[in-house]
């Protein structure tokens, strides 16, 4: 799971409350998501593999979904943006883009 947010009303608020349960590891695992989810990622890696660190926060993201710490399609998709936003502008960057 992702940083807990340091802000009391986020912390508060109903929409983290929501993403909070929809990620807790009782819920179990969803096969047919992983599978989606490591599919997903996997088109990703083939597109932005040379992104510096990118495969190591993908194999990390893919774990949690797989061990239920990530299982929701909101969550992981957060979690993704979490995962490239940095890596992939970098990228561009030094591209000159």
């Amino acid at each position: 799971m992702g940083e807990t947010p340091s802000s009391l009303a986020v912390q508060t608020s109903d929409l983290y409350a929501k993403h909070l349960l929809s990620s807790s590891p009782d819920v179990g695992v969803n096969i047919a998501f992983s599978v989606t989810v490591g599919l997903v990622l996997s088109m990703l890696h083939r597109e932005f593999g040379n992104a510096e660190g990118l495969s190591p926060k993908f194999s990390g993201l893919q774990q949690r979904v797989g061990n239920g710490g990530v299982s929701s399609v909101r969550r992981f998709e957060i979690e993704l943006l979490n995962a490239g936003k940095v890596r992939i502008w970098f990228m561009g960057s030094k591209t000159g883009q």
